[in-house]
């Protein structure tokens, strides 16, 4: 077996921000191979046609099955996350699944997603890189450590240039707003035991 037959193989599903950044990221890495992406818009699907050659472009999901991947990345918006990751798993598609935070739009998919994800027999994560931010791990030690005293409420802030000019109520709900595409990476962290 040569190195090239002992890279991992991935797909991705969502081409969007996220799903472009980690096709670009593992398409860079020496044990990787993108073999698959998964977009629902034929414009995308050409640009990255253009950008990632050598790599099957799909919009349907199923067509995954038989190409022997090791990992699917899913990064569609938040309330496709259930769905797709249920195909993934119930078509053998991959048994090791990440997916872009938030796990689910709802809190009973992602239960349901926990169930799949267990029975699939592989590692399974979600994004959540912000926890090993320094600034985020500090807060976390002075907390656990008692410094700041018991905990009664606090506030966060986070800043996106995704939302600067977007007038109140109009940005989709598919991302979650600030406090779902954001503010999760503070709850998830501060929730940790």
């Amino acid at each position: 077996m040569n190195d090239v037959d002992k890279r991992v193989k991935i797909a991705i599903i969502g081409l969007g921000k996220m799903g472009l950044l980690h096709a670009s990221l593992l398409s860079a890495l020496p044990n990787v191979k993108l073999v698959a992406l998964c977009d629902k818009s034929s414009l995308i699907r050409r640009v990255c046609k253009r950008l990632f050659r050598d790599v099957q472009m799909t919009d349907d999901v199923e067509e995954f099955a038989g190409l022997g991947l090791d990992a699917v990345y899913i990064t569609t918006p938040i309330p496709s996350h259930f769905s797709i990751a249920k195909i993934v798993c119930s078509k053998g598609i991959a048994h090791n699944l990440f997916v872009e935070k938030t796990l689910a739009a709802k809190y009973d998919d992602a239960k349901k997603m926990c169930a799949l994800a267990k029975g699939s027999g592989g590692v399974n994560m979600v994004g959540y890189m912000k926890r090993f931010a320094v600034t985020f791990n500090k807060a976390k030690k002075l907390l656990d450590e008692g410094v700041l005293g018991d905990l009664v409420s606090f506030d966060a802030y986070a800043y996106s240039s995704d939302f600067v000019d977007v007038e109140e109520g109009s940005v989709s709900a598919s991302r979650g707003g600030v406090l779902g595409d954001l503010g999760s990476h503070l709850l998830r962290r501060f929730m940790e035991k």
